[in-house]
């Protein structure tokens, strides 16, 4: 069984356990090969260009994500795919998704099926959000984009994204966080809450914009950074200067600011608007209440100015 495999791609979301490693040799056959652990060597490569860079005849992708594993057989690579029971296959599988009672905005061409690429300033971003990341958290981003594009079948299903951003000022310092929505451009529904997350600056800053920099930071690693957005503050005070930032990023002030104004780069048209009242606004004041009384493993400790300096223009 694939005797010409000289190199074994092993997908980031599959862990490069003995165990596993020793499950494909069995199936592959003993010979040597080289294996290329994506988790380790490169944590969120998108997947074109697993596919262009690293894939080739000799080569063999292992992964559990069903829209790359066919995409791969589809370019005439080798692919072997480990379902849920922890079998594995060669061949081709049906994409599996649900189907919506909202009105489809349009069909996918053929061309949408491919996995969008990621532009040189999107991609710096992300090399400079990694470094602030923890392996941990870096795992959790890994799994929710795996779990996004496995409800909506392919990433350019994915259409517009929504963001509900709140901060709360605490003794320990400020504590923030995000809810997700995403909605579909043809036949499946919307997922809410797609994610969600919640920081602790460990700088002690005050800044209005802490909560909405750090969600479209997640945005990131989520890879919809480039979507259509919609951002709801509670916070008007937030959301009045990010109209003033969008509409003229030259009014920076401060790192918070500029880091804000570039991670708005890539979006395909922002809006920002009011979160006054309502079950969002509830669900997060709520939140925000319970994180800022008792210490939770929900909280991701981060020195946001630090990231934020990171992020800025240098003569920003």
């Amino acid at each position: 069984m694939h005797r010409d495999i000289e190199r074994i791609i092993l997908d980031e979301c599959l862990p490069s356990t003995p165990e596993l490693l020793e499950e494909i040799e069995r199936l592959i056959g003993p010979r040597p090969v080289e294996f290329v652990a994506l988790a380790e060597k490169y944590p969120g490569l998108p997947d074109m260009i697993i596919l262009e860079k690293l894939m080739n005849d000799r080569s063999m992708l292992v992964t559990q994500d069903r829209p790359l594993h066919n995409l791969a057989i589809d370019r005439g690579f080798t692919s072997l795919l480990r379902t849920p029971e922890r079998n594995w296959t060669a061949g081709r599988v049906a994409l599996v998704t649900q189907r919506g009672e909202f009105p489809a905005t349009g069909p996918l061409a053929p061309e949408d099926h491919l996995p969008p690429q990621m532009s040189l300033e999107a991609a710096d971003i992300n090399v400079i959000l990694n470094g602030f990341r923890s392996e941990k958290e870096a795992k959790h981003l890994r799994t929710k984009r795996r779990r996004i594009r496995a409800h909506f079948g392919t990433p350019a299903n994915i259409g517009a994204v929504a963001l509900t951003v709140a901060q709360w000022r605490t003794e320990r310092g400020s504590v923030g966080g995000y809810k997700l929505k995403i909605d579909s451009r043809h036949g499946t529904k919307g997922l809410f809450p797609a994610s969600e997350g919640y920081f602790l600056d460990s700088g002690g800053h005050e800044h209005p914009l802490l909560a909405t920099g750090w969600a479209l930071g997640q945005l990131y690693g989520l890879h919809l950074h480039d979507r259509p957005l919609t951002v709801y503050h509670l916070d008007t005070t937030a959301g009045d200067r990010c109209k003033v930032l969008e509409a003229e990023p030259s009014q920076a002030a401060d790192p918070i600011e500029w880091m804000t104004v570039r991670l708005f780069a890539d979006v395909a048209g922002i809006t920002f608007l009011p979160c006054k009242k309502g079950r969002f606004f509830e669900q997060m004041t709520e939140k925000l209440i319970q994180l800022s009384e008792w210490k939770s493993n929900e909280l991701i400790t981060v020195d946001l100015h630090a990231v934020a300096t990171s992020l800025a223009p240098k003569n920003g």
